[in-house]
């Protein structure tokens, strides 16, 4: 049965945490099965009777009827091993045992990336030459019970068979003679047989040797991490001492790495246990988080060494680490004290590791594959198993992409004060990882170099929003569909787009294409909300995001902590229209003798359908979209590719915040490239850094080179996906009165399609001035035919959308012209906007009309005039008082008058002959709106005001409107130039 990635990572989670419990068995290792079965039976009876229960339930019966059977189980073991025993090879030389093989890992062509154990160079040491400190610590964090025990751990291994039926808690981990035997004399097979036999050896081994020799050889052995092998060489390896002087401090560490060498590596990803989340003030307060049992699994990542984190408030959190861990049980087995417990503790914050010597090619991506094949095969087999791996890696991209990131990266630091950078390419159809760079130097202390950022949890921002607008895409909605971009609180919150402005109606194509925040927090309500954006993330591959952390509508700005190898996963999705195609770094695998243990070569694990083709080709389609996206570093010459960048923010006051993350994501049907740029410590860039400045320019040479002999293809329309025009208004179907400049055609998935037609429009002769109906009182200045667009959400009476899209509108009234030309589609030429209203005008009334203003221009009919400026004083009576006057010539408006005694002027144009005419036309509009015009016909005359300029004077340019002008009317003697 198919189980999908994040159950399977979730199994994983808790296997791994089972195998970290530090618990051991504990029983007597002569125990018979029906012995056993009597202890476990008076052992529940007595819990039971604790309980004050006379009678047991039906659930507590079938508990001990599993119990029983357990134990004969464990009865039927006892006699199969008899007949194994004589089957086992001798434990008597066991000191031979300190040898091993190189494990190998090639890259996709054969080319050795790294040989594990190629520079050990083992040194065994006597009893005497390992200190106290580090055999405790050792004892005390992997077998507490070590000098009790016969060689395994009988209550152990009953409390581990128990969980596997899901009694208790999960319970895993081998003593350390089981260990020893497991890695020198037994292959790395997991079963029930190699158990029993581990089990014999290990009776045997404790009866040849002394617990004294068992634990010297162990320590003499066991993998520390990279090539160190044995205490001595650990201890040359990352403090350049002998094992002899090592304090306690260092003794803790070197105990913690054997459970996990390649996980808890002072050089890897896990040197401290970190903080995932970044809290706000309010959810500090509301969670109260004082330690580190307050916090979900996924919001911190469990390390060596634990780590002091300020919170936003200010306050401190302590997260420890598994050296705290081997502290403690060494405090609780009483060989150490308390001040001493705590004195080392605080040394491991500040111990310094010798820098690691290797000649590693990729090694966050050999890292990732050997951590990977230690989960599944044992650390022993992987480290000293003679294993040859082979990987997907393409080792020349490997290498562009790691120079591409190397170049870059001191451009960021330069502009953004940005360190560190992160890329993955994967293979879309077979999901093979063809690059990995997890930072930009792996060996680079002071960016925290050997953190695998690939697969760090790390803020996606805006890059996450394809999946919050497909999950809006399978509630019925699609690339055409309106969002406004206006100002919207949601409770006490107000969020802002990057840039600070906002766009008004915008397609879900545009929105998504130019990032804007606004219509994406919509989205994330039309989708469903938290759940359902969760439940979709999680199909297409991202393991991280947890249900009991109440993102809210932040989510959709990519405020959850995801991985970059799940994100790459999570956009295959859409490159494979709809299909989820796993990762995989790993091609095959062959033990010392050539034996397969792995083949993937062929094998490419698909779940089918995780997102509906339709919504995947649509998203695809947008983030493909040239003509909208954020320009020509998002596209590959030849080739169509879908990409999306994303920033996150952290609040560094209350009045700055500052990019945190940087991101660019994108694919064709073929490859995808996830790119990252920022700090490693989460500390803030500059302000003007953002994914398309910072990443973007990696993502584009790394798609192009890999794409260099590829064939160019892009994603075929699945059947269903339908071409609409749509208001742009609106988003529904064009209207009689939608301007055609307002149709766009989109893209809709079928059971999106739009069926209803934009109701938002009208078209009204009003009165202009309350835009409602007008009646024969109406003053011929106010009444007009107007266009009329009363925005509606896509959801209208949802929150209080309507109601904002009008407030901000309404607003614009007072915005510069500059800023409205700035804003898409705030104001649509030719359009009033807001609602109208089917009442009559209460400001046309009779009386009003009656009132109407009369002017008088009887004097001025007929008299010369002079060129230049006239004055005009008019005769007018306004009962409703006087508003303004308005002055014309020819109709060309002239002067307004809005002051008592309201006298104008008028320009008579300089060019026009003696004798012509012009037309003096005057309007007075009382505060009623209504007004009176009167006319009167002026003559061109000589002799009079006007003066001609001497050669001193300049005047300056001089405008002089000809458009209402007989060229023949003009004085051939004026000394005009027309040009």
């Amino acid at each position: 049965m198919f189980m999908s990635r994040f159950e399977r990572n979730n199994r994983l989670g808790r296997k791994f945490k089972r195998a970290g419990s530090g618990g051991h068995y504990r029983s007597s290792a002569s125990s018979s099965g029906k012995g056993l079965q009597k202890i476990i039976s008076e052992n529940y009876t007595k819990y039971h009777q604790s309980l004050g229960l006379s009678q047991r339930t039906l659930g507590e019966r079938a508990i001990l009827i599993g119990l029983s059977l357990i134990s004969a189980f464990i009865g039927l073991l006892i006699v199969v091993s008899f007949f194994i025993s004589f089957t086992l090879p001798s434990v008597g030389r066991a000191e031979r045992l300190l040898n091993a093989e190189s494990t190998v890992f090639f890259d996709r062509d054969g080319k050795v990336l790294y040989t594990v154990y190629a520079d050990e160079n083992r040194e065994n040491i006597p009893a005497e030459e390992i200190p106290d400190i580090l055999r405790n610590a050792t004892v005390a964090i992997e077998d507490d019970q070590f000098f009790k025990h016969k060689g395994f751990d009988l209550g152990g291994i009953l409390k581990a068979v128990l969980s596997e039926f899901g009694i208790g808690s999960p319970r895993g981990g081998s003593t350390i003679t089981q260990q020893f035997i497991k890695n020198g004399f037994l292959s790395s097979e997991r079963t029930y047989t190699r158990k029993i036999k581990e089990m014999i050896l290990s009776v045997r081994l404790e009866k040849k040797y002394t617990k004294d020799q068992i634990l010297t050889m162990y320590l003499n052995k066991i993998p520390y991490g990279g090539t160190a092998y044995g205490v001595q060489r650990a201890s040359e390896t990352f403090f350049d001492k002998d094992a002899k002087d090592l304090t306690l401090a260092e003794a803790v560490v070197l105990a913690s790495l054997p459970k996990a060498p390649s996980y808890y590596s002072p050089y890897g990803s896990h040197k401290y246990t970190r903080l995932n989340k970044e809290f706000s003030v309010e959810e500090l307060a509301d969670r109260k988080i004082k330690n580190i049992g307050d916090l979900y699994e996924t919001e911190y990542t469990y390390g060596l060494i634990g780590k002091v984190e300020t919170l936003a408030d200010g306050s401190t959190l302590y997260l420890p680490g598994r050296v705290d861990e081997v502290l403690k049980r060494m405090e609780d087995l009483k060989y150490i004290s308390e001040e001493e417990k705590l004195a080392a503790r605080n040394e491991t914050h500040n111990l310094e590791f010798l820098p690691p010597k290797s000649s590693i090619k990729a090694p966050h991506f050999v890292f990732y594959v050997k951590e990977q094949l230690e989960k599944e095969y044992g650390k022993e087999l992987v480290e000293t198993g003679g294993l040859k791996v082979y990987t997907t890696i393409d080792g020349d991209l490997q290498q562009f992409a790691e120079d591409a990131i190397s170049k870059q990266t001191v451009t960021n630091l330069a502009s953004y004060k940005a360190s560190n950078m992160a890329l993955t390419t994967m293979d879309a159809k077979t999901g093979e990882i063809l690059a990995m760079v997890g930072s930009s130097n792996y060996f680079d202390p002071e960016i925290d170099g050997a953190v695998n950022i690939a697969t760090s949890l790390r803020q996606p921002g805006s890059s996450f929003k394809p999946i919050v607008y497909a999950a809006a895409f399978l509630e019925g909605y699609g690339a055409g569909t309106v969002l406004f971009d206006v100002p919207t609180s949601i409770g006490p919150n107000r969020p802002n787009n990057y840039d600070g402005s906002f766009w008004g109606p915008l397609t879900i194509r545009r929105a998504l294409a130019q990032s804007r925040n606004i219509p994406a927090i919509k989205s994330y309500f039309l989708a469903g909300q938290q759940e359902k954006i969760i439940d979709l993330a999680a199909k297409m591959g991202i393991s991280t995001l947890d249900y009991r952390i109440d993102y809210g509508w932040p989510l959709a700005l990519g405020t959850g902590e995801v991985k970059m190898i799940d994100m790459v996963e999570a956009f295959g999705v859409f490159a494979n229209l709809g299909d989820h195609v796993e990762s995989k770094s790993i091609l095959r695998v062959e033990d010392a003798k050539g034996k397969v243990l792995v083949d993937n070569t062929d094998k490419v694990e698909t779940e089918e359908g995780v997102l509906d083709d339709q919504v995947a080709f649509i998203i695809s389609d947008i983030l493909s979209d040239a003509e909208n996206n954020l320009g020509p570093r998002l596209t590959l010459p030849g080739r169509k590719a879908a990409v999306k960048t994303g920033t996150s923010n952290k609040e560094i006051s209350e009045t700055e915040i500052l990019p945190s993350n940087l991101w660019t994501i994108g694919y064709t049907p073929q490859i995808i490239t996830a790119v990252w740029a920022g700090n490693s410590n989460g500390e803030a860039m500059g302000p003007s850094a953002s994914g398309y400045g910072a990443a973007a320019p990696v993502w584009q040479s790394v798609m192009t080179e890999a794409h260099k002999d590829l064939p160019a293809e892009w994603l075929a329309q699945p059947k269903g996906v339908t071409s609409v025009q749509v208001s742009k208004l609106s988003g529904k179907l064009p209207g009689k009165y939608t301007p055609e400049g307002l149709i766009v055609a989109d893209l809709f998935p079928s059971y999106g399609v739009p069926n209803e037609t934009d109701d938002t429009l009208a078209v009204l002769t009003v009165d202009d001035r309350n835009n409602k109906l007008p009646n024969q009182y109406c003053p011929e200045d106010h009444v007009k035919e107007l266009t009329f667009w009363n925005p509606k959400s896509i959801k209208p009476g949802f929150m209080n959308w309507d109601a904002e899209i009008l407030e901000w509108y309404g607003g614009l009234k007072d915005m510069p012209e500059e800023e409205k030309a700035k804003i898409n589609l705030a104001v649509p030429d030719g359009i009033t906007i807001g609602n109208w209203f089917e009442e009559e005008s209460e400001l046309c009334k009779k009386e009003f009309a009656e009132d109407a203003p009369t002017v008088d221009l009887s004097s001025y009919n007929g008299q010369e005039v002079p060129r230049g400026k006239v004055d005009i004083e008019p005769d007018f009576e306004a009962r409703a008082g006087v508003d303004r006057i308005e002055y014309y010539i020819n109709d060309a408006f002239q002067f307004r008058s809005v002051e008592a005694p309201y006298t104008g002027n008028v320009r008579i144009s300089p060019a026009l002959k003696n004798g012509k005419t012009v037309v003096l036309k005057v309007k007075v509009f009382d505060t009623n709106g209504y007004s009176g015009t009167a006319e009167a016909t002026l003559v061109v005359g000589e002799g009079n005001t006007y003066t001609e300029r001497s050669e001193e004077e300049d005047f300056g340019e001089v405008s002089i409107d000809l458009s209402n002008t007989d060229l023949d009317d003009i004085d051939s003697e004026s000394s005009i130039v027309i040009d």
